[in-house]
C-alpha cells in the first residue's frame, strides 16, 4: 500500500510541475483583487494569442496600468508566461487531487475519473485550459526551448506513474514496455478532445462560471476507451 501511494504521488508531482516561475516581491504585495485581475487579463491574452504573439502592450491597455509595472512584477515576458502556465497547471491539479490521494481500485477506474476531473477543469477554466493546450503545441523557440517535448515528457511521466501502480498490483501485462503503454494511453487521452469535437459533445466549453458535469455520452465514450486500453481491439 505504501509503495502504491508513493507511485501515485510521484505521478501527481510530475504532472503538475512545468517550471516554477516566481514573480517579484512587488507583485506579491499588490492587493489581491488587483493581482487577480492582472492574472486574468494576462491569461486571456496568452491563451488567445499564444506566446509569440501575446502583447504586453494590449495587456496594460486593458489593465490601465503603466507598461513598466509588468516588468516590476516579472523580469520579462517569458517569466510571466511560465508563471501563468504554472498557475494553470496547479489549478488543474486541484481538480485531480482528491482522486490521486484516494485512487479507485484500479487504473481503468482512475483513468476515467481523472479525465472527468480534467473535463470539469476545461469547462470551468477555459482560458487556463487553452493556455495548457497551446503550451503542448509550442514548437522550439529561443525563449522557451522545446516546450512541446518537455510537456509531452511530463505527460508520459504522469501516465507511467499511474500504470506503475497497476503493474504493482498485477493488473498489467509484462511483455510490453511500460513506456510504450504510457505513450499509447497518453496519446489516446490527448486525442479524446478531438473526438468529442467531431461528435459535437464539447459545445459547452468556454462558458465561464457554469459548473458542467460530464454528459452521459462522454461517460460512455470514456468507458469504451477504457475498455479498449484494457483489452485492445482483438475480439
Amino acid at each position: 500500500m505504501y509503495n502504491d501511494f508513493k507511485v501515485i504521488l510521484h505521478a501527481s508531482a510530475n504532472f503538475v510541475q512545468v517550471r516554477m516561475s516566481m514573480p517579484s516581491t512587488t507583485f506579491t504585495k499588490v492587493p489581491p483583487a488587483k493581482r487577480d485581475k492582472f492574472i486574468r487579463v494576462a491569461m486571456e491574452e496568452f491563451a488567445s494569442a499564444g506566446y509569440e504573439k501575446a502583447s504586453v502592450t494590449q495587456m496594460v491597455k486593458k489593465l490601465k496600468i503603466a507598461k513598466g509595472s509588468v516588468y516590476q512584477y516579472f523580469e520579462n515576458k517569458k517569466e510571466l508566461y511560465f508563471y501563468l502556465l504554472d498557475t494553470a497547471q496547479q489549478t488543474r491539479q486541484e481538480y485531480m487531487k482528491p482522486i490521486l490521494r484516494n485512487p479507485p481500485g484500479n487504473f481503468w477506474e482512475t483513468y476515467v475519473r481523472l479525465f472527468e476531473a480534467s473535463l470539469r477543469f476545461d469547462f470551468e477554466n477555459p482560458e487556463m485550459s487553452t493556455l495548457i493546450a497551446n503550451a503542448a503545441h509550442e514548437k522550439y523557440a529561443d525563449d522557451l526551448g522545446n516546450l512541446m517535448i518537455n510537456q509531452k515528457k511530463k505527460s508520459l511521466d504522469f501516465m507511467r506513474g499511474l500504470l506503475e501502480r497497476e503493474l504493482l498490483s498485477g493488473g498489467l501485462r509484462y511483455d510490453v514496455d511500460i513506456d510504450v503503454m504510457a505513450f499509447v494511453a497518453g496519446n489516446v487521452t490527448n486525442g479524446i478532445w478531438d473526438y468529442l469535437t467531431i461528435k459535437n459533445l464539447n459545445t459547452d466549453s468556454g462558458k465561464k462560471g457554469k459548473k458542467v458535469e460530464p454528459k452521459d455520452e462522454v461517460n460512455k465514450i470514456l468507458g469504451d476507451i477504457s475498455k479498449l486500453l484494457k483489452s485492445g481491439l482483438k475480439s
